[in-house]
C-alpha cells in the first residue's frame, strides 16, 4: 500500500489529535502498512484481526482518496421502550398493586417489570423501568419515588417535554 505525502500527512495528524480510538487504530494501521510492516503484526499490535485491517486498506488505500477515518453515523441501539407503555405504566401507577392481586402496597421497579411482564408480556429491565420512571416525572426521595412536578420529557436529552395526552400522576411507588 502507498500513501501519498497528503494521505502520510493527513493520517500523522489524526494520530496526534484525534479524541476517538477507532479513528487512532485506523490512522495507526494505514501508516504502519505503508511503512511496510507485516498485516499480521499490525493487526496483532492493534489487537484487531487481519481481515480488519485489509479492510482498513482497501478502504482507504487508494491513492489521493480523501481519507475520512471516523465511523459513519449509525442510528444505535433500538429503543426498547415505546410511548404505548407510557400510558399502560401511568394507568398502573393510578392503581394500587393490591388492587392488582399483588401482595405489596407500594409499586417498585422490581414489581412494574413484574406486572409489565404478567399484563404485555414485555421484558424489560429494572433499570429500563427506572429510567422511565425519572423521565415520566418521578423521582427517588424518602426512600419512594414521587412526582417532581417539573414536565415529563421524551428521553431524547434535549428536555423536549412529553405531550399532554401522556399526562402525569402523584401517585408514590417505593424502590
Amino acid at each position: 500500500m502507498k500513501l501519498s505525502d497528503y494521505q502520510q500527512r493527513e493520517i500523522q495528524e489524526s494520530l496526534r489529535h484525534s479524541p476517538s480510538p477507532q479513528v487512532f487504530r485506523r490512522a495507526a494501521a494505514l501508516l504502519a502498512v505503508h511503512r511496510g510492516q507485516p498485516i499480521s503484526q499490525v493487526a496483532d499490535f492493534l489487537g484487531v484481526t487481519r481481515q480488519t485491517i485489509y479492510n482498513w486498506v482497501s478502504t482507504y488505500g487508494q491513492e489521493e482518496r480523501e481519507l475520512d477515518l471516523a465511523d459513519a453515523p449509525r442510528m444505535g441501539r433500538p429503543r426498547v421502550w415505546r410511548e404505548d407503555l407510557d400510558q399502560f405504566l401511568l394507568e398502573t401507577l393510578r392503581q394500587s398493586p393490591t388492587d392488582l392481586g399483588y401482595l405489596s402496597g407500594h409499586w417498585t421497579a422490581g414489581l412494574l417489570q413484574e406486572h409489565l411482564v404478567s399484563r404485555r408480556n414485555e421484558r424489560l429491565s429494572e433499570e429500563t423501568v427506572r429510567r422511565q420512571l425519572r423521565r415520566l416525572g418521578y423521582a427517588w426521595k424518602h426512600g419512594r419515588y414521587v412526582s417532581t412536578g417539573g414536565a415529563p420529557t421524551t428521553g431524547e436529552g434535549d428536555g423536549t417535554p412529553v405531550p399532554e395526552t401522556v399526562g402525569r400522576q402523584a401517585n408514590v411507588i417505593a424502590a
